[in-house]
């Protein structure tokens, strides 16, 4: 063998080795990236799922308290209570469930579905929460004309009645009849108002499944008593 067939060979097989390190390091950097965008991408699906659980949440409590104040739904809803004394003008993305023209609707701070009638239970677990309004909207992304999709379904749910710190019964020892009322700081309804809602966008798994992100944020609405 000649020396120029050694130092043929000898690229030949330098050649080779860098060709498959370069194919190692490609692959490598390929599979990285697609980790880090799965992981953007995941990333914004929470996001997306948190913004769209609590975008519904924050008008809930508004709902709730002019509800409690009209003892009722409007009438434009299919409840009894005039428009006049609805002080709410409830968004058209909400619908109240088990909310019929021929009833007046359910009446959230009397009683919970959850529980067995004219009887208290405990706050249920989220799954066994049942919905008690829903809604349904498209809301502006920023970019140009898009818009995405937001969806929640509501829960309420009534936990306690008593009176605010600071308010005593008035005159207890000798009004205990008629005329006894609460002082100084009145009554309050406390509820759990909850939202469950899912992103709008999807990632795949490596299942090859479309997997949607999910979120559920709650907070403890107070409704002070005054009718």
């Amino acid at each position: 063998m000649t020396r120029a067939q050694q130092q043929g060979g000898f690229a030949l097989i330098t050649s080779v080795v860098l060709l498959i390190g370069l194919t190692v390091v490609g692959t490598v950097a390929v599979r990285n990236a697609g980790f880090e965008l799965r992981m953007s991408e995941n990333h914004i699906q929470r996001v997306e799922a948190l913004e769209n659980s609590e975008l519904p949440r924050r008008r809930l409590g508004d709902i709730v308290d002019q509800h409690i104040y009209a003892r009722g739904w409007p009438t434009e809803r299919g409840g009894k209570v005039l428009k006049r004394d609805f002080l709410f003008d409830i968004p058209d993305a909400y619908s109240i469930a088990d909310l019929a023209e021929d009833k007046e609707g359910p009446r959230w701070y009397v009683t919970n579905s959850e529980c067995e009638p004219a009887a208290q239970c405990a706050l249920p677990a989220t799954d066994d929460m049942d919905t008690k309004a829903r809604f349904n909207r498209n809301i502006p992304t920023g970019i140009g004309e898009r818009t995405r999709p937001v969806a929640a379904q509501l829960g309420v749910f009534k936990l306690r009645t008593d009176l605010n710190p600071g308010a005593g019964t008035a005159m207890v020892a000798g009004y205990e009849g008629l005329g006894k009322s609460a002082a100084a700081g009145g009554a309050r309804i406390l509820f759990h108002l909850e939202s469950r809602s899912t992103s709008s966008r999807t990632v795949r798994t490596s299942a090859q499944q479309d997997v949607a992100g999910r979120a559920i944020t709650a907070a403890t609405y107070r409704h002070v008593v005054r009718n």
